[in-house]
C-alpha cells in the first residue's frame, strides 16, 4: 500500500470521535482493501503502543525463574504436552470431590494437542467442498467489487455491509470457542506453560493472527492488591484495572494503555495463571471475585486460565474447551536433560548428560520421578551439585536416590540446597543440615503453614511478622551484638520475592520456588510440631483441596520420622491412621477415601513389613492394601453389558478415579499383593479378550503393564488383538499397544513393530511406522540396522 494512502487512511482513523463511527470506518477499509498488510496497520494504530510494549516485555522473560542456585534455563527447552478433555461437561461432577490429588497423566491413549492448535474449530463438511466454495465465493466477490467501480459510494457500502453481516455469520459459528481451562496437577508446569505461551506470541511464533494484544496475569501477584472489604473504587472496573497493571509493573506502561486493554474488541487474551492459588480468597476478597467475574464475562476477552484439577473456576462458560497438561514422554526426558548440561558448560561433552540418562532408565522409581517437569528439573540440579564435587563417581551420584519416596525427595532437595549454599563458606558439617538450620528451617516451616492455611502462595508481609515473632521468642539472641533473626532467614535466601535487604523486618510478600515446596514445609510443620492441628486438618479438611498434596506429605514424613528414629514409638503415624481411618469423620466418599489411603500409603512406601513399625500401622497399611485389590480386581473385571446399574456407578466413579493415579503411584502396584492379583487376573481375562466381548477391557490393559511380567502378557495380548476380525477391535488393540510401547523399554516391543511393518492391515501397518519414528531414539546400532532392512525389503515387494 503506498505510504501517501496510509497516511491518508490514518488521518480519517484520528478523526472519528464517535467509537461506532470508528469502528465503520475500520471495517469498511478491512472490506475495501482486503490486504493484510492494510488490517496489521490500522490494528497497529490502534493497539500499536500497548503491543510493542507487552511483546518487548514478554520477549525479555525467555528465562525460567530461577531455582535456589540453580543456572538459568531457556524456556524453548522445557517441551509441553496437552490432552483434549473430552467430557466438557464443566464443574457438576468436579465440584462433588474437589479433593481429588489428580496427578498428570504422564500416558494417555489420547493424542496431544499441538499449542498452536488448541483454540481451533473442526469446520463440518466435506473440506474440498469447503475449499471450492471459499474459492468460488471469494472470486465472484472481487468480480462484483470489480464491476461496481465505477458505482457511487452509498451503493459500494450496501454490498460492503452484506459481505460484513455473511463474513459475521461465518466467524460466529466458527469461533465458538472463548474459553480454554488447562489443568495440571503440582510439577506439571502450568506456569512455565504461560510463560512459554507470552514469549512465543512475542517473537511472532504463536496466536498472532487472532490476537493483538496478550496479557498475562499470575492470580496470586494481583490477589493481594484487593482487601476483605469493598471501598467505594473497587466496585470501579477502571480503578481495579489500574491497580492491577500497577502490580504488573510492565515498562513504560500508561493509563491510556490499560484504557486500551480494557476496552479492547475482540482480540485480546488474558492468560490467568494459577486459578487454585486464589480460589480460597474469592469468598473473602469481593472485588477480586467481581473483576474475575467481569473479565470472564465480558464477550470481547479471550480467557485461557490454568489451574490444578481440583480448583474448578465456575465462572467459565459452557462452551469451555478444557485440557491437561501431561508429564514429559521419554524423549523430552533426554532432550530436557541434555539441554541443561549444554547451558552449563562450554563445550560439546555430554558426560554429564549421558551419565545422568542412564542413571534414570537403570532405576525405575527415579524413571518414574523424571516424568515430572519439576522433579527432573530438581534432578539435573541435585546431578550438577554432586557431580561438582565427586567427579571420580558419577556414575553413583544417585545411589542414595533409589527408591526414595517424594516425600523424601524434598528432604533430600533442602538439604542439597543448605549444604551446597552455606557449607562451603561456613565449613559447617555435612551431617544434620536440618539441625544446623534449625531456626531457619522453622521459620520457613511455620511461614509455610501459616501461608496455606490462610490461601495466600503469595504470603503478606503482615503472615511474616507474626512469624518472625514466634522464631524470636523461641530463639531468643543471647547477646545484641549477634546476628538478627531476621538477617539470618534473608541470607539463606529460599524464598522469592524478599528484594534487597535494607530493612530489619519483611517489606515485600514472598513465595516459595514452587507450591509443592510450601505444601512439603507445611506438612513438616504440622507433625513436627503440633499434633492437635494434625488432627484437625484430617478431622475437618479432607475435603479442602488446598490440603490434598499436604496430606500424603504428611504420611511420609511421619513414616520417615519412624524409620530414622526420631519416633521409634511411632505415635505420629499411628494417630494419623487413626484419624484417616475414622468412619464417623470420613468427609470422601469410599473410592476418594480410598484413594486418599493409597496415596498416604505409597508416601509410606506401602510398607507392611519393616521391623520398626508397630503391628497397628501395619494392620492399617494392609487394611489399604487389601481395600485397594477389591477395587482393582472389580474394575478390572467390569462389564457394563451384565453389571448392575449400581455396579456401573460404583466402576464408573473408579475408573475416573484410578486411572489419574495409576502411572504415579510408586510403590503400589510392585507391593507382592497387588502384583500377584494383576498377574491372576491377566491370566483370567484372556478368555475374554478372545471372545472380543468386553472392549473395554483392553483399553484397561494398558494401565495393568506395571512390570516386565505384566508387560509381556499385555503385549501377548495386543498383538493376538492386531488379528480379529473386527477392525474398531484391532485399533482399539493398536491404540493399547501404542501406549505401551511409548514407556516399555523397546527390546519388549522391537519384533512386533517390525512384524508390524509387514501387516496388511493399512491401519496397524502405519501406526507401527510411527511409532518406529517415535522410539527410535532409544534404539540400539543393531535394533536400527533390522529396521533399515526392512524397510528396503517392504520398498523393493512395491
Amino acid at each position: 500500500m503506498p505510504a501517501a494512502t496510509e497516511v491518508f487512511i490514518f488521518f480519517h482513523i484520528r478523526k472519528f470521535n464517535h467509537y461506532q463511527h470508528f469502528i465503520f470506518a475500520l471495517l469498511k477499509f478491512f472490506h475495501y482493501y482486503r490486504q493484510q498488510t492494510a488490517i496489521s496497520f490500522v490494528l497497529n494504530c490502534l493497539f500499536g503502543k500497548p503491543t510493542r510494549k507487552l511483546k518487548e516485555y514478554y520477549s525479555s522473560q525467555n528465562k525460567l525463574a530461577p531455582l535456589f542456585d540453580d543456572v538459568l534455563q531457556a524456556v524453548a527447552n522445557c517441551p509441553v504436552r496437552l490432552i483434549r478433555r473430552t467430557n466438557n461437561i464443566n464443574n457438576e461432577e468436579d465440584e462433588k470431590c474437589p479433593n481429588t490429588m489428580d496427578y498428570s497423566l504422564i500416558y494417555t491413549e489420547q493424542k496431544t494437542t499441538e499449542l498452536e492448535d488448541i483454540w481451533k474449530v473442526k469446520k463440518k463438511g466435506n473440506s474440498k467442498n469447503r475449499k471450492f466454495g471459499k474459492k468460488k465465493e471469494k472470486n465472484d466477490e472481487e468480480d462484483r467489487w470489480e464491476d461496481r467501480d465505477t458505482e457511487d459510494e452509498d451503493e459500494k457500502e450496501r454490498y460492503f455491509w452484506i459481505g460484513i453481516e455473511e463474513d459475521g455469520e461465518k466467524r460466529e459459528k466458527e469461533e465458538k470457542i472463548r474459553h480454554i481451562n488447562i489443568h495440571g496437577e503440582a510439577k506439571t508446569g502450568k506456569s512455565i506453560l504461560v510463560q512459554k505461551i507470552s514469549y512465543l506470541w512475542a517473537k511472532k511464533q504463536l496466536w498472532n493472527d487472532r490476537f493483538q494484544l496478550l496479557l498475562q496475569i499470575p492470580l496470586r501477584k494481583i490477589a493481594n492488591i484487593f482487601g476483605k472489604r469493598m471501598d467505594k473504587n473497587d466496585d470501579n472496573i477502571e480503578d481495579q484495572w489500574l491497580k492491577i497493571m500497577k502490580e504488573l509493573n510492565i515498562p513504560q506502561w500508561n493509563t491510556d494503555d490499560t484504557k486500551s486493554v480494557i476496552n479492547a474488541r475482540d482480540r485480546l487474551l488474558l492468560v490467568l495463571d494459577g486459578f487454585d492459588e486464589i480460589a480460597n480468597e474469592l469468598d473473602t476478597k469481593p472485588g477480586l471475585k467481581q473483576w474475575l467475574q467481569h473479565c470472564i464475562a465480558n464477550s470481547n476477552y479471550s480467557i485461557l486460565m490454568t489451574s490444578r484439577p481440583n480448583a474448578i473456576c465456575s465462572y467459565l462458560n459452557n462452551k469451555l474447551r478444557r485440557f491437561d497438561i501431561v508429564g514429559f514422554q521419554r524423549r523430552d526426558i533426554q532432550n530436557y536433560v541434555y539441554g541443561y548440561f549444554q547451558s552449563i558448560t562450554d563445550n560439546d561433552n555430554n558426560m554429564q548428560a549421558d551419565a545422568l540418562i542412564k542413571t534414570l532408565k537403570n532405576n525405575p522409581n527415579l524413571q518414574l520421578l523424571s516424568h515430572t517437569p519439576l522433579c527432573l528439573r530438581l534432578f539435573c540440579y541435585l546431578a550438577r551439585q554432586e557431580m561438582d564435587e565427586r567427579k571420580e563417581e558419577q556414575m553413583k551420584v544417585f545411589d542414595e536416590l533409589n527408591n526414595i519416596p517424594v516425600s523424601k525427595l524434598y528432604e533430600k532437595l533442602l538439604e542439597c540446597y543448605m549444604k551446597w549454599n552455606w557449607i562451603k563458606s561456613n565449613k559447617t558439617n555435612k551431617q544434620n543440615m536440618f539441625n544446623t538450620f534449625k531456626m531457619e528451617i522453622d521459620y520457613l516451616s511455620q511461614l509455610a503453614w501459616e501461608g496455606l492455611k490462610c490461601g495466600q502462595i503469595d504470603i503478606s508481609c503482615e503472615i511474616q511478622e507474626r512469624v518472625l515473632h514466634s522464631i524470636q521468642m523461641k530463639y531468643p539472641r543471647k547477646c545484641t551484638a549477634n546476628t538478627s533473626h531476621w538477617s539470618q532467614i534473608y541470607a539463606f535466601g529460599f524464598l522469592q520475592g524478599q528484594g534487597s535487604m535494607n530493612s530489619s523486618h519483611p517489606i515485600n510478600s514472598v513465595y516459595f520456588p514452587h507450591l509443592t515446596f510450601q505444601e512439603w514445609l507445611a506438612a513438616y510443620y504440622l507433625v513436627q510440631y503440633n499434633h492437635k492441628q494434625v488432627c484437625s486438618i484430617l478431622i475437618n479438611e479432607q475435603l479442602n483441596s488446598k490440603y490434598s498434596m499436604m496430606i500424603p506429605f504428611m504420611a511420609g514424613i511421619l513414616y520417615h520420622n519412624i524409620e530414622n528414629k526420631k519416633d521409634t514409638s511411632g505415635s505420629g503415624l499411628l494417630h494419623f491412621w487413626k484419624l484417616l481411618h475414622s468412619p464417623s469423620l470420613c468427609q470422601l466418599s469410599p473410592i476418594h477415601q480410598m484413594i486418599l489411603s493409597v496415596c498416604c500409603l505409597d508416601a509410606c512406601k506401602a510398607d507392611i513389613d519393616s521391623s520398626f513399625l508397630q503391628s497397628q500401622i501395619k494392620n492399617y497399611h494392609k487394611t489399604v492394601i487389601n481395600s485397594f485389590k477389591s477395587f482393582l480386581i472389580n474394575w478390572i473385571n467390569f462389564n457394563k453389558d451384565k453389571d448392575s446399574n449400581e455396579h456401573q456407578i460404583v466402576y464408573q466413579s473408579f475408573h475416573k478415579v484410578i486411572e489419574q493415579y495409576l502411572f504415579n503411584l510408586q510403590y503400589i502396584f510392585i507391593h507382592p499383593d497387588i502384583h500377584l492379583s494383576i498377574i491372576d487376573q491377566l491370566k483370567l481375562v484372556e478368555n475374554t479378550l478372545k471372545e472380543g466381548k468386553n472392549s473395554k477391557l483392553v483399553t484397561r490393559l494398558r494401565y495393568l503393564n506395571v512390570s516386565s511380567q505384566t508387560s509381556k502378557m499385555v503385549i501377548k495380548y495386543c498383538q493376538q488383538g492386531f488379528q480379529d476380525k473386527d477392525n474398531p477391535i484391532r485399533k482399539i488393540y493398536m491404540n493399547t499397544f501404542e501406549s505401551i510401547a511409548l514407556k516399555t523399554q523397546i527390546d519388549n516391543i522391537f519384533k512386533i513393530l517390525l512384524d508390524g511393518l509387514h501387516n496388511k492391515n493399512k491401519y496397524i501397518h502405519t501406526k507401527c511406522a510411527k511409532l518406529i519414528e517415535a522410539t527410535s531414539w532409544n534404539m540400539n546400532k543393531e535394533q536400527l540396522n533390522n529396521i533399515f532392512e526392512s524397510l528396503m525389503t517392504i520398498y523393493k515387494y512395491y
